[in-house]
């Protein structure tokens, strides 16, 4: 695989608000994209990889952030990406859909939580056997706590998808999936997660 391409960016940060930008644009010959063969008697999902003559793939980002009143934070990312077999004509199945993510949170000295959301636009441009998942938008919140009194101790917790929203991740499906097993490949519901390390 080879590829000629740019990326184009800028920043600028201070200690309460910072952006940050950039575009690509690249080509590739050679190009090698991960495919699902089809079935067998004996192997009913076969991964492979295969080399695409000619393939483009372009796109941005914008991440954000942002402190106010004291302890307060919000932040935010938009990502897009855009990829095309250029020899055929076929979308790429490997390229995400439009993805964002907004976040507010506050902090102490030993504690803070946040509160996100996830937003991912449906993806249809997709080719022959390609998942086209829909649209989500999911929910967490984490929170963490570091004590005094125990140096290195963090406690960190968190309540995820809080919601229980159903769907999926679009490049976790693979392709040719027929609708009678798409559940198979959704992503966890509702779940919380505790975790507590020590650094010495």
């Amino acid at each position: 695989e080879t590829s000629n391409g740019f990326e184009i960016g800028a920043s600028y940060e201070t200690p309460d608000y910072g952006i940050s930008a950039n575009i690509f644009n690249n080509y590739y010959r050679n190009f090698i994209e991960e495919v699902t063969l089809p079935p067998t008697a004996d192997f009913p999902l076969i991964f492979s990889t295969q080399n695409l003559a000619k393939v483009q793939i372009y796109g941005a980002e914008v991440r954000g952030y942002a402190r106010f009143a004291s302890n307060w934070k919000a932040w935010g990312s938009l990502a897009y990406a855009h990829g095309k077999n250029t020899e055929t004509d076929e979308y790429l199945n490997s390229i995400p859909p439009l993805r964002a993510i907004l976040g507010l949170g506050y902090e102490q000295e030993t504690w803070g939580v946040d509160v996100s959301t996830t937003l991912a636009s449906a993806r249809y441009k997709v080719s022959d056997g390609g998942f086209a998942a829909p649209g989500y938008g999911i929910v967490d919140f984490t929170g963490y706590w570091e004590p005094a009194q125990v140096k290195g101790l963090r406690i960190q917790a968190g309540a995820y998808n809080i919601f229980d929203k159903k769907y999926w991740n679009a490049l976790d499906v693979p392709d040719g999936t027929t609708p009678d097993i798409y559940d198979r490949y959704s992503e966890p519901g509702r779940t919380f997660r505790l975790a507590i390390t020590q650094k010495f």
